[in-house]
C-alpha cells in the first residue's frame, strides 16, 4: 500500500505552470494529453480494447529530468526538476522554465526520479512538492522510495469476471527514459506530448492484462514491473496542440 494521508489540493508545478507552447520562441508547459485505445482518458469509463472491457480509475506518475535537444544539438534541462502528473486532479502539464526558445529537436524525461531523491528522507521537502507525501499519493509506506507510476483499474471479457488490475511499479533498476523526436512539421507549431496509456500492454514487452497478472509492487526482481516499465517508452509521443 502506498500512504495514504491526506493530500493537499495543489502542486505548484501544475499551477505555476501555464499551458502555453506556441510558435517558436519561449514556453512555459506542455500540456500532456492522455489517451486510452485512441480517445481521451475518462477515468471510470469502460472502453472495449481488444475484446477486452477496461475501466481506468487512477493513472498518477512522477516525472523528471524535463530535457530538450535545441536546433545547434546542445541539450538543455527545465527549472523544475521534478512534476507530478494526475488527470484526475487536472495535474497534465510539464513545466518547462528554463528551457530555450524552440526550435527543438528532441523531447526527453524520465519516468521516476532519480536515486537520490528517491531514497531520500520525505521531510526534505515543502508539502506542496511532488515528492512529499502530503502532495501526491505515491510514496511507499512499507519500503524505502516511490511508486514511480501508478495506473489501477478493471478488465473484463466474455470468458471472465471483472476483476481489478493494479500496476504500482518503482524502484531504482526501474527508472525509465523517455526520448521522442519532435516531427519537423511541428517545429514551429504548438505541440503537446501524448500519453497512450492502453500502449502499457504492447510493445516488445507485449502483456496480456488478464492472462499475465493484474497486481504488482514491483517486488525485486518482478518480471511484470519490468515488462511495464520496459513498455513505457512506446506509450509517449510527441503530437500537435490543436487550440
Amino acid at each position: 500500500m502506498v500512504n495514504a494521508g491526506s493530500r493537499i489540493a495543489f502542486c505548484a508545478f501544475a499551477l505555476l505552470a501555464p499551458v502555453c507552447s506556441g510558435a517558436a520562441g519561449s514556453v512555459t508547459g506542455i500540456p500532456v494529453k492522455h489517451r486510452f485505445a485512441g480517445a481521451p482518458l475518462a477515468l471510470h469509463s469502460p472502453v472495449v480494447r481488444e475484446g477486452k472491457t477496461i475501466a481506468v480509475t487512477r493513472l498518477e506518475y512522477l516525472v523528471s529530468g524535463l530535457r530538450v535537444e535545441a536546433a545547434d544539438g546542445a541539450w538543455h534541462r527545465a527549472t523544475e526538476t521534478v512534476a507530478l502528473l494526475n488527470p484526475a486532479e487536472d495535474r497534465v502539464t510539464l513545466p518547462t522554465a528554463g528551457l530555450p526558445p524552440r526550435p527543438w529537436r528532441r523531447i526527453a524525461f524520465d519516468i521516476g526520479v532519480q536515486p537520490g531523491p528517491n531514497h531520500g528522507d520525505t521531510a526534505q521537502w515543502p508539502p506542496d512538492h511532488p515528492l512529499h507525501p502530503l502532495s501526491s499519493n505515491l510514496h511507499w509506506d512499507w519500503r524505502q522510495g516511490y511508486v514511480f507510476i501508478a495506473i489501477e483499474g478493471t478488465i473484463r471479457d466474455a470468458a471472465t469476471p471483472r476483476a481489478p488490475f493494479l500496476y504500482h511499479v518503482g524502484g531504482g533498476d526501474l527508472l525509465r527514459e523517455v526520448s521522442m523526436e519532435i516531427p519537423p512539421p511541428l517545429a514551429d507549431q504548438p505541440l503537446a506530448i501524448a500519453f497512450d496509456l492502453d500502449r502499457i500492454w504492447s510493445g516488445a514487452a507485449a502483456i496480456d492484462p488478464l492472462e499475465d497478472g493484474g497486481f504488482t509492487h514491483s517486488r525485486e526482481g518482478d518480471p511484470l514491473a519490468r515488462r511495464l516499465a520496459d513498455n513505457l517508452a512506446g506509450c509517449f509521443s510527441v503530437v500537435a496542440n490543436a487550440q
